[in-house]
Formats: structure tokens, C-alpha cells, sequence
């Protein structure tokens, strides 16, 4: 009868257990079962001793008269009926026994076979003789596919398989190379496969790894050293898991990850239902502790927390989830990267219960652990955090799993894996907490939603200024941090985000730039919105610009709240505009030096995806200037906003009314400026910005915007342009609409020229430049909101 070894169709996978009873439940026989039950298989089991134990340890091991042949029996008697599609074995007691089992698994042709090599319970209390342990050597480990003994165990089999005057007769293992020594001796005494557990590595040893060695390769298993009591049982669990897996089709290094994985589950559960007053049992059944179905999400406003912004802003991170909720958020993710476990844990269970009490899913990012052990609805996955599928084991069907994708090529091999139930992008713009990857900008999420079958959400630098813009993209909502949790009320901030993704869900026009009354207010409230995020963030903004006016640069970003930064030198440019937000190229003073400089400061700030504001001063002037003006947008680079006066704009337009004058520009004007900073912005994709009488914003979107502030003192100071330039790259650095980093740049630059003009002690252009930069300093929203004069032609 060979049914032990054949698999049918539609039955359960089959574990046999071979192994001591534990009277407790924690360990032995009752470990085993449970573990095998709980991951999907049917457990059978083959009782070699009865102890009597607790949490406290060994209290008393019965003695059996000729117990081997009893053995046997249990062993014969299932394999002959119900089969066994592998075999974990534990405790055996006896070489007596060790003999009888190595005979019933050869009569059987049983595979798939994993030997705990009990010999000492975690109590010191000898659960084998040394006889026994020299037979498992000898009779079983041939027929084993693995063997997993722990650092005391692999050490007691080496010193009993050596002479005393072996070197390795006395061989300890305190760190992983001597655990991969020990790998090597143990696979020599006939082993197949071993893994030596390191959970009694020195505990100033960081994490707890195990070590796999299988005659041809090494390989190590990293874990966390877990700050518990509630250990015991792990090797009984390990194995036995180790062996289900093997027999539902893993191979043998899956097997031995998803076993890790699973103990480590079990242990952090086992921190939140504690049994026993001693060294407590796994909480094997963890998993069961999960919602019968998945959660209905919708990823329209989605919350990602940080404690360190709402701290700053003199909130909890609980106020802020409640007024976020309040607000309108739709999920909520908690993602602490730096918090310790049990910290963590405990903030998960005080925001777990705010997101239940309305009924809101809550994910958690990265940590498994923490996501069972409070019980939250699911986790989201990065590209470098758990395989998904690994945490879709973990965590069954009912959970939610957002996974980051970086483009669509990513999201169809997500796809194809089928455990993901939304997509979130990679970050689209700058952002802070994202600081390790360059952003994408917006080419990635369109592609990646026109191959997705599951909501895709956009992540990085997101706020109320540009999620109607990503909104357009196609995406299905947007994840927020900054924008709530470093608002002053993040109730009013996620009120706006709603009412923004509700207005397109509604298909109205664009959000992006909706106003509470009209366009214009739109673009005046977006401004002081950003004027306020400058000053909170303080961006650095690199700039190549010319020597006459860069003083005067530098003061104004500085007045603004912004951090300048001068340097063109060609060995530095690259590293500066890595650490900048923003760059300004102006070239005022040209030389080839500094052409070359800039050429590759663009080049780098292209592929950090940072914004290039361009000045090209005085093109038009010479055919050397005109030249090299207009290569800076022909040579496959990307410059987001250009800003020039009218000649400036006319000669790289190729208009030829265009006339210029070392750096003004003079002649009877272009015959339709708008339609030159139109095509000239749908030519090179970016934003134009013409400065004069009155200034033209324009983008390759068909937006046109004019600006008609200033004072007549601002044509009679140099560098007024420039400092515009250097304003607009300010705002650009935290704004990703162009069109109004820019507004924002020329009305900061012409309100405060304004109010400057107006104070008693100004009597001409030198005492005005002083108070031109106390009042970009000192400019208020309400200031913006009073006194720019804006129209939208287009």
C-alpha cells in the first residue's frame, strides 16, 4: 500500500509529527499541531515521551516500559492509512526510539523529513541521552532533508562525534562565522541540509540570524531579537512549519523564510496574549485573529502619518488622525520608520481604535508585526520592504496590501502576483520624507494606472496646490503627509484636498487651480499658500548667475525666508545642486566657464527632477550670447520656466521685432507678445515669463496670466530682473505648478517694491533698494491679497 506517498487531488497536504506531548501546550506534539493545522495541512503525531511541564520548564518526564516499539506502532499505523507528505520530528527520548523511527521511515519511503534535534529544553532539563544523540546522527540524519539544531545543540552533537583530541571537540559558536563552521561540521556527518538557529547568539549581537548550509551554498535568515518571554516552543514551531511548507510544494529556502516569518508573527502575538507566568508558548493561532472579510477602502484622501511634523506643529499624532478623519480622510496609514516595537505597538492600538470608531481602514506601513499584533486592516509595502506575497501569507485574504510600484513595468509584475489590492506610485514630487529616491514628477502615473486592474494612489510632495493637477493623471486619490500633518489645523487641511478630489470625481473643471471665488483669487490664494510653505521650509536655491547683481540675489531670498547659494565652479556644481531645491542659471556675465557649469547643473538637476528657472540675459545683445541662450534650450535639457524681459523672450522666439541693448530691452515691442510667450512655452513644455509694464505668465498648457504690479523705481536699480529670477526659483522649489511659483516670485518682488516706494524715508533709487528688502521680508498674505493686480487672459 503506498498511499503515504501519494497526494490526491482536492485532500489536504499531510504532516507527520514525531515528537514529545507538552502538558502545557506550548511546546512538543501540541506545537506541532497547531502549527500544522493553522498554515493549512493535517496533523497526525506519534507520541515518543509525556512530560509534565508549564512556563516555568521540565517538571518530571514519565517513564514508559519499552516505549520504542509503542513508537513505531503510532508511526506505522498512520503512514500505512492516512499518509504523509512530510515528517517533522522532535523529542525522541531514546536511541532505542531514534532506531525505530529511522526503521519506520525507511519501510515508508517517507520524504520531506525535518529533525528538530531536541536535546535540552529551554529549563536545561537532558531530554535525550548521549547515546541517543550519537543514533540521530548516525540513522537519521541520512534520511532528513534538513536538520535545525540551535547553537547549544549543534555544538553537543559536534563534541560528541569528535575524539578529545579534535579541535572541534571543544568548538564553540559565538558569532555567525563560527555558526557557519558549525554548518559545515554537521553537513559532514551525513546531513543533507542544515540550519543552525542563532537565537543564542551574545545578545550585544545585532539581530538573531540563522544560518543555512546545504554542501553547496551559505545562506543567512536576518531576524529581530525580540524583547520577550514568550519563546517558548519557537524550535518545535520553526521545524514543524518548516515542514508543512514542504509538504504544500515550498522549496526548501522558501520553507525555511515563511517558518521564520511565522514564528516571529507568533512571538510578537504571543506579547499581546500572554499565558503563563514564565517563558509563554507562541500565539500559533494569531492569524485567526482577523476580520472575516476584507474592509471597503477608498484611497481618495489617504493619510500617511508622522509624528515628528504634528509634534512640531504642537499636536498629537492622534489630534491630527482625528481631524484629518474629521476633515475627510478615507484611509489612514501609520508609518513610523525610527520607532521601536514596542512603542509602535502601542501607538498603533491608540490609532486603531480612532480609525474603528469611524469605521476606517488602517494600514500599516512596512511592519507585518505591528499589523497583527493591533489587528489593523492591512499593510502597505515599499519596493525594498517584505516580498508581497510572503505578507500575503501572513496576513490571508482578508487583508488590504498597498504595494509601491515605480513605473508600469513594476506594477504588471505586481499585478501578475495578484496580492496587491491598490498601487501606490513612487514619489512624484520633492519631498522630505522621501529623500532617498528622485522624484518621478508626473510622467509615471498614467501608465502605471492604464495597466492597472486596482486603484492606484500618488504619493510625494502632494498638496492642495497641485492634487488637482496629479488628480488629471488618472490616479484614484492621493497620500498626504506633510500637507496634514505639518498643517496648523489639519481639519481645514483635509477639508481642502476633499473638496478638491470631490470636485473632479464630480467632473467639474480641473481643481488644480479652483478658487473660492473666481480664477483669480485662485491663483492668490495658491500664491500665499506657498509663500507661507517657502518660509516654512527654507529651500536652498542654487544659482550660476552673474557677479554684478549677485549680492543683491542672495539678499532677497534671503529676505524672502529661502537660503541662497552662489557657485559656478565646475568640480562643485553637481554635489550643490543635489543638496539644492531649486537652481537659477542667469547668464548675465557669460563665459565659458560658466556655460559649461550650467550645462551640467541642469543635466543634474534634470535627473533629481529639481526645477531649473533660467535668465538669459542680454540674449539678442551679441551672436556668442544669442548663441549660447538659446543652446541652453535646445540641448535636450529641460528648463521649467524661463524668465526674460521682451527682447529676451523675442530673440529666443526668433521674433524679429525683437531688440536688445546690452541687457534692456528696447524697440517698439513684439507685435503680440501673447502669442509669443504661448508658442514659446508649447515649443519647450515649460512656463515663460515676460517681464515689462506689465509681466506675462504663460505655460504649454494654454494658461496666460498678467501681472500688473511694481513701481517705476524698479527700472532705475540693476538686477531687478534677476532678483525676480532668483524669487520665482524660491517658490518653485516647494510649488510644483510653475505658474504660480512664478506669480508668486513677481508679486513678492513688485507688492514689496511697491510698499517700499511708499515708505517717507525713500527718496530715490538707493534708499529704496534698502527698503525693498525689508518689505519682502516683512510681506504679508493679506498684503498679496490686497494689493495684486492679476488678470487671467487665458
Amino acid at each position: 500500500d503506498q498511499r503515504y506517498n501519494m497526494s490526491f487531488p482536492g485532500t489536504l497536504k499531510r504532516v507527520l509529527t514525531i515528537a514529545g506531548s507538552d502538558s502545557g501546550g506550548g511546546a512538543g506534539i501540541q506545537a506541532d499541531l497547531k502549527t500544522i493545522g493553522i498554515l493549512g495541512c493535517y496533523g497526525s503525531s506519534a507520541i515518543c515521551a509525556l512530560t509534565a511541564q508549564n512556563t516555568h520548564g521540565v517538571h518530571q518526564i514519565a517513564e514508559i516500559k519499552d516505549p520504542a516499539p509503542f513508537v513505531g506502532k503510532q508511526i506505522a499505523c498512520v503512514l500505512q492509512d492516512i499518509g504523509a507528505d512530510a515528517v517533522k520530528i522532535g523529542m525522541l527520548g531514546s536511541s532505542e526510539i531514534v532506531l525505530e523511527v529511522a526503521k519506520q521511515l525507511k519501510a515508508y519511503n517517507t520524504t520531506n523529513v525535518v529533525l528538530d534535534t531536541v536535546i535540552t529544553a529551554k529549563s536545561g532539563h537532558k531530554l535525550v541521552s548521549e547515546e541517543g544523540v550519537l543514533a540521530m546522527v548516525q540513522h537519521l540524519f541520512p534520511l532528513c532533508a534538513l536538520i535545525t539544531p540551535n547553537i547549544p545543540e549543534a555544538c553537543e552533537i559536534i563534541r560528541l562525534t569528535s575524539s578529545p583530541n579534535d579541535a572541534q571537540h571543544s568548538f564553540e559558536v559565538n558569532d555567525v562565522p563560527s555558526m557557519r563552521r558549525a554548518a559545515e561540521l554537521l553537513y559532514s556527518l551525513g546531513a543533507k541540509a542544515v540550519l543552525v538557529k542563532g537565537g543564542h547568539l551574545p545578545v550585544e549581537d545585532s539581530g538573531c540570524v540563522d544560518v543555512f548550509y546545504d554542501g553547496k551554498m551559505f545562506r543567512e535568515y536576518p531576524g529581530e531579537r525580540m524583547p520577550t518571554l514568550h519563546t517558548h516552543g519557537t524550535g518545535c514551531t520553526l521545524s514543524a512549519a518548516i515542514a508543512t511548507r514542504l509538504a504544500l510544494g515550498d522549496t526548501l529556502q522558501q520553507a525555511i523564510q515563511f517558518a521564520k516569518n511565522f514564528v516571529i508573527d507568533a512571538m510578537i502575538s504571543a506579547m499581546q496574549h500572554p499565558i503563563g507566568t514564565g517563558k509563554g508558548p507562541l500565539d500559533h493561532f494569531f492569524s485567526l485573529r482577523k476580520p472575516l472579510q476584507m474592509k471597503s477602502f477608498d484611497v481618495k484622501v489617504y493619510l500617511v502619518t508622522h509624528s515628528e511634523m504634528a509634534r512640531a506643529k504642537g499636536h498629537t499624532l492622534e489630534d491630527v488622525v482625528t481631524k484629518a478623519i474629521q476633515g475627510g480622510a478615507t484611509m489612514i496609514q501609520l508609518r513610523e520608520k525610527s520607532m521601536d516595537t514596542k512603542p509602535f505597538v502601542e501607538l498603533a492600538k491608540r490609532i486603531k481604535r480612532i480609525t474603528s470608531a469611524h469605521n476606517l481602514p488602517l494600514i500599516i506601513n512596512d511592519r507585518i508585526d505591528v499589523c497583527l499584533a493591533v489587528q489593523a486592516d492591512g499593510v502597505h509595502i515599499g519596493e525594498d520592504d517584505m516580498d508581497p506575497v510572503v505578507a500575503r501569507n501572513f496576513l490571508g485574504p482578508h487583508a488590504i496590501i498597498g504595494v509601491t510600484v515605480r513605473d508600469a513595468g513594476h506594477a504588471q509584475v505586481m499585478q501578475s502576483l495578484g496580492v496587491a489590492d491598490y498601487f501606490g506610485t513612487d514619489a512624484i514630487f520633492p519631498t522630505p520624507t522621501k529623500t532617498e529616491k528622485p522624484a518621478t514628477r508626473l510622467e509615471g502615473p498614467p501608465t502605471t494606472v492604464a495597466c492597472s486592474k486596482v486603484p492606484v494612489v500618488a504619493i510625494g510632495g502632494i498638496n492642495h496646490t497641485n492634487t488637482g493637477t496629479v488628480l488629471e493623471q488618472g490616479v484614484q486619490g492621493v497620500a498626504v503627509v506633510s500637507e496634514i500633518c505639518a498643517a496648523d489645523d489639519p481639519k481645514i487641511a483635509t477639508e481642502r484636498l476633499t473638496d478638491i478630489c470631490d470636485t473632479f470625481r464630480a467632473g467639474k473643471i480641473s481643481p488644480s487651480l479652483a478658487a473660492p471665488d473666481d480664477l483669480v483669487q485662485g491663483y492668490l490664494h495658491l500664491v500665499c499658500v506657498a509663500l507661507r510653505r517657502v518660509r516654512q521650509a527654507c529651500p536652498l536655491v542654487h544659482h550660476i548667475t552673474n557677479y554684478v547683481v549677485m549680492n543683491m540675489c542672495a539678499n532677497a531670498v534671503l529676505a524672502l525666508g529661502a537660503s541662497p547659494v552662489m557657485t559656478f565652479e565646475k568640480e562643485e556644481v553637481k554635489d550643490m545642486v543635489s543638496v539644492s531645491s531649486a537652481l537659477v542659471v542667469n547668464f548675465g556675465t557669460l563665459s565659458p566657464v560658466q556655460v559649461a557649469a550650467s550645462r551640467d547643473a541642469v543635466q543634474v538637476a534634470n535627473q533629481l527632477a529639481k526645477p531649473v528657472v533660467f535668465d538669459p540675459v542680454g540674449a539678442g545683445a551679441t551672436p556668442y550670447r544669442t548663441k549660447e541662450c538659446r543652446g541652453m534650450l535646445q540641448d535636450n535639457t529641460r528648463i521649467d520656466i524661463v524668465k526674460g524681459n521682451m527682447g529676451e523672450i523675442g530673440v529666443l522666439a526668433n521674433d524679429p521685432r525683437a531688440e536688445v541693448r546690452g541687457v534692456d530691452s528696447v524697440g517698439g515691442g513684439l507685435q503680440d507678445p501673447h502669442k509669443v510667450v504661448l508658442d514659446l512655452a508649447a515649443l519647450h513644455k515649460n512656463v515663460i515669463v515676460m517681464t515689462g509694464r506689465h509681466d506675462l505668465v504663460a505655460d504649454h498648457k494654454g494658461r496666460l496670466v498678467s501681472v500688473q504690479n511694481g513701481h517705476p523705481y524698479m527700472s532705475q536699480c540693476t538686477g531687478m530682473g534677476c532678483m525676480a529670477g532668483s524669487l520665482i526659483a524660491a517658490f518653485a522649489a516647494i510649488e510644483a505648478d510653475h505658474v504660480v511659483a512664478s506669480l508668486g516670485g513677481l508679486l513678492t518682488l513688485e507688492i514689496a517694491a511697491e510698499m517700499a516706494a511708499e515708505r517717507p524715508e525713500v527718496h530715490g533709487p538707493a534708499s529704496f533698494q534698502v527698503a525693498l528688502f525689508d518689505h519682502i521680508h516683512l510681506l504679508t498674505e493679506d498684503d498679496i491679497l490686497r494689493r495684486a493686480r492679476i488678470s487671467c487672459i487665458k
